[in-house]
């Protein structure tokens, strides 16, 4: 029962969901639990290997959960690096890094093994938003660059529709809030 600040949060397969990282208090968390919203009743799981906040939750087809990105504990640095969390082996994993470090991102996965990535901030301070567009391939390990956004936008929201199309919705850009 602990406040935090933009942890990440994805169901599980089994009913429950996994909460971690964000900011508790002043400083990014690398705290992660699994939560029963059935029961009411949470248990702490392995930590994240860097604390983070401002970072991004995704969860891939074999339930593994990723920390995507994000600012570093002193609030100071941009993540490259993303992470995931396998429930079997209760650990987390550095698995390739972001092709640039990026923070407030959206993000998505689809059925067939990939994570989107879209826009997001390559700085700390405010600025330097981005259009660029990344694909994870889980089975390979590996990003790839795709088409970029026609607008540079920050704190988005990511959905895939079930015709397979994606949609990125509002945001911030250096204009200003976005529709």
């Amino acid at each position: 029962d602990k406040a935090l600040l933009g942890p990440g949060a994805v169901k599980t397969s089994g009913g429950g969901m996994f909460v971690y990282g964000g900011m508790d208090g002043t400083e990014s968390t690398d705290e992660a639990w699994t939560y029963d919203y059935v029961l009411g009743d949470h248990q702490n799981i392995a930590q994240l290997g860097t604390p983070r906040a401002d970072f991004r939750a995704a969860a891939d087809s074999s339930n593994h959960a990723y920390a995507i990105g994000g600012i570093n504990s002193d609030g100071n640095e941009v993540l490259d690096s993303v992470e995931q969390y396998s429930q079997s082996a209760d650990a987390w994993e550095e698995v390739a890094t972001l092709p640039a470090p990026r923070h407030s991102i959206a993000a998505v996965a689809d059925d067939a093994g990939h994570i989107y990535v879209f826009g997001g901030s390559a700085t700390a301070a405010a600025g330097d938003i981005q259009n660029t567009s990344f694909r994870y391939d889980v089975a390979t390990d590996s990003w790839n660059a795709i088409a970029s956004l026609p607008i540079a936008v920050e704190d988005s929201a990511a959905v895939m529709a079930d015709n397979g199309s994606i949609y990125v919705l509002g945001g911030l850009t250096d204009a200003g809030a976005t529709a």
